[in-house]
């Protein structure tokens, strides 16, 4: 070889380094497109071709007596990587009488995105209810015995095509969920993967009426308990968490609504104070659902951290049931007027007795906040500045201008001197309150404070 022949040679040896990368070349060696699946050491990984499956698999875990057990494992779905999730259940006779011979539709698989705290839920099986096509069975959901064999089965599922998990990998949490029956957590690495999804993200209520105070009680924490109110749809608890930790970790709270089978959750960021490591709080069930009234059974689950809670049932008030007149328009309802109190004429009531009126007895107050005289008189002087209000007066019964402003300026310093009951503050003694909810009627006007 000549030195006239090296650029041949070095141009040869340039072309047929390029030649991969010419058209097509590039998806041959997994450059551009869609990721090339990684390659599976090891036995041959499992394939699956559905989303909700039935056949048991090399999975699938042995006959026990827990009432859900589940194993996780990475499979193949159409040439890309998947998670597979396989269960069985064996369960009391009572879910045959609560969702029929198949309860797949009632099983939930959870997952949970430790660093986002985020939740993704579906069935095991395909979506059932009493709307769908075919409807779900019409049991009794507040069945609390049965008779019969317990009910046995096995199912397969690929979760992130079940749940709509996002198409990047990322790390979860699986559980799942029946009822009164809940199962350990099993932690893995969702692979990035791009086939289209059925299931779709639950978005979470971030802001709830819930309400939290300091308790005397010592749970360990991470920890979280939960109680129902009889003939309510409220649920009450304790709940502790780890303030020593880089980042704060919400209090998660699922809802499923039976029989209706829809989920929902709400993600609670709780106070970071000393005297807020337990806090004793409740909430409404009925704010859990974004513009959704629960009916039937609605089963409650509390999760803190790595600790989860003991499922509680709640069996939603009926609804009364609203008269309608012809037409189909909703009859007003009868409300009997209050016949109104007699008043001196103006003229015989001087300016300085109207803004003295003394509260009436029997008032309401915010709570852990007692009322004295001067914080009444400043609440009612400052009335006008509190949020979320709803404030109505009696006709021509508002004063001059000048007292409006001496009353809105008292207001303004009670309020900084923390003495206006109803008032938003930064909290409450024992830890806040992420949401105070006061109402205090006066004698010609009612206000109603609101703070989320």
């Amino acid at each position: 070889m000549t030195l006239r022949s090296l650029p041949l040679v070095l141009a040869t040896l340039l072309a047929a380094l390029a030649l991969p990368f010419t058209v097509g070349g590039c998806d041959k060696i997994g450059i551009g497109g869609e990721p090339h699946p990684p390659l599976m050491m090891g036995p041959t990984p499992l394939s699956v071709t559905d989303t909700f499956m039935t056949e048991p698999n090399a999975f699938t875990p042995a006959e026990s007596a827990a009432p859900l057990d589940f194993a996780l494992t990475l499979a193949v779905r159409e040439g890309r990587p998947t998670v597979v999730l396989s269960g069985r259940y064996n369960l009391p006779a009572t879910a045959r009488a609560r969702y029929g011979d198949d309860p797949r539709h009632a099983i939930y698989v959870i997952a949970l995105n430790p660093e986002a705290h985020r939740l993704h839920a579906a069935p095991v099986g395909p979506p059932l209810s009493p709307t769908s096509e075919p409807p779900a069975f019409q049991g009794d959901v507040f069945a609390d015995q049965g008779s019969g064999e317990p009910l046995r089965g096995v199912f397969s599922v690929d979760l992130p095509v079940a749940l709509g998990l996002p198409q990047l990998s990322a790390s979860y949490q699986f559980f799942l969920w029946m009822d009164e029956h809940v199962t350990a957590r099993q932690g893995i690495v969702s692979p990035t993967n791009r086939t289209p999804r059925e299931g779709r993200e639950v978005l979470p209520i971030t802001g709830p009426a819930i309400l939290l105070q300091g308790t005397d009680s010592q749970l360990p924490f991470p920890g979280v308990t939960m109680t129902p109110d009889e003939g309510t749809s409220v649920v009450r608890g304790i709940v502790a968490h780890d303030r020593d930790l880089p980042e704060p970790v919400p209090l998660l709270v699922l809802a499923v609504e039976r029989p209706a089978m829809r989920f929902g959750y709400a993600r609670v960021v709780l106070p970071n104070d000393e005297d807020s490591v337990r806090l004793a709080y409740d909430f409404d069930v009925r704010h859990l659902y974004f513009n959704h009234q629960p009916e039937g059974r609605v089963w409650v689950l509390g999760i803190m951290a790595e600790s989860m809670g003991t499922p509680v049932a709640v069996r939603m008030p009926e609804r009364p049931v609203v008269p309608v007149v012809d037409g189909g328009v909703p009859a007003p309802a009868a409300a009997p007027a209050a016949p109104p109190a007699p008043a001196a004429p103006a003229h015989q009531r001087s300016r300085r007795q109207r803004a003295a009126r003394a509260p009436p007895a029997g008032h309401a107050h915010c709570p852990r906040r007692g009322v004295s005289p001067v914080g009444w008189s400043a609440y009612s002087a400052a009335s006008t500045l509190s949020c979320g209000r709803s404030l109505s007066r009696a006709p021509g019964s508002w004063p001059p201008l000048g007292a409006r402003l001496a009353r809105g300026f008292a207001g303004a310093l009670a309020l900084g001197a923390g003495l206006a009951p109803g008032l938003p503050r930064a909290g409450f003694e024992g830890g806040g309150c992420v949401t105070q909810r006061c109402s205090v009627p006066m004698a010609s006007r009612r206000a109603t404070c609101t703070r989320r």
